[in-house]
């Protein structure tokens, strides 16, 4: 399962599955991704990684890479820098103005400028394009766009497609065919990235999603309701 707050300038997203915690603001992003023991700080200017499954640290700036893996300090200067991380066969092409990274294990390719970000998912045939303020996505023959504070994430491993929008949280299961909508006031946005916040995870799915929504909120809304609005 997952919660995620969508602000203009932040998102806090946490996946129970993957054990992540997202912060997302103008100018710097944070990600605790526990299942990897890594924990990402981007910011203008920078981005330190720390993977603890393989030991490395990477703090990239405008035109410098440093990478710290399994006690082999290297230093990558100029504009490329190409990364392997684990059986997953992640591979990042950092440049001053873009960044590629290949998953392979899901077939995704996202393409990273200063103000495009494109993510290409193969296997579910998703294409996501994000200008600024402004999100086109592509999913199968369903075409959504998003304006303004509204984004969309596809997590395939599970078939769950989020919706965000500015103050809610839409979760569509397609194994069941059902929506739900819960809402997180803002004001709680520092406490819920700063503290543990508990989710049912993907396995308590089973309840069904109404029962979830329940917990959470005590709101639902059905997915024909969702796509008519």
């Amino acid at each position: 399962m997952a919660a995620i707050l969508l602000r203009s300038d932040k998102i806090a997203i946490l996946l129970r599955s993957e054990m992540a915690a997202i912060l997302l603001r103008s100018d710097k992003i944070a990600i605790l991704l526990r299942s990897e023991m890594a924990a990402i700080l981007l910011r203008s200017d920078k981005i330190a990684i720390l993977l603890r499954s393989e030991m490395a640290a990477i703090l990239l700036r405008s035109d410098t890479v440093s990478i710290l893996l399994r006690s082999d300090p290297v230093l990558l200067r100029s504009e490329m820098a190409a990364i392997l991380l684990r059986s997953d066969t992640v591979i990042i092409l950092l440049r001053s103005d873009k960044i590629a990274i290949l998953l392979r294990s899901e077939m995704a390719a996202i393409l990273l400028r200063s103000d495009t970000v494109s993510i290409l998912l193969r296997s579910d045939t998703v294409s996501i394009l994000l200008r600024s303020e402004m999100a086109a996505i592509l999913l199968r023959s369903d075409t959504v766009l998003l304006r303004s504070e509204m984004a969309a994430i596809l997590l395939r491993s599970d078939t769950v497609i989020i919706l965000l929008r500015s103050d809610s949280v839409i979760i569509l299961l397609r194994s069941e065919m059902r929506s739900f909508t819960f809402h997180i006031q803002t004001s709680t946005l520092h406490s819920l990235v700063s503290s543990e916040i508990h989710l049912p995870s993907v396995k308590s799915v089973g309840q069904t999603s109404r029962e979830i929504c329940k917990e959470q909120t005590g709101r639902q809304t059905d997915r024909q309701t969702f796509l008519a609005s």
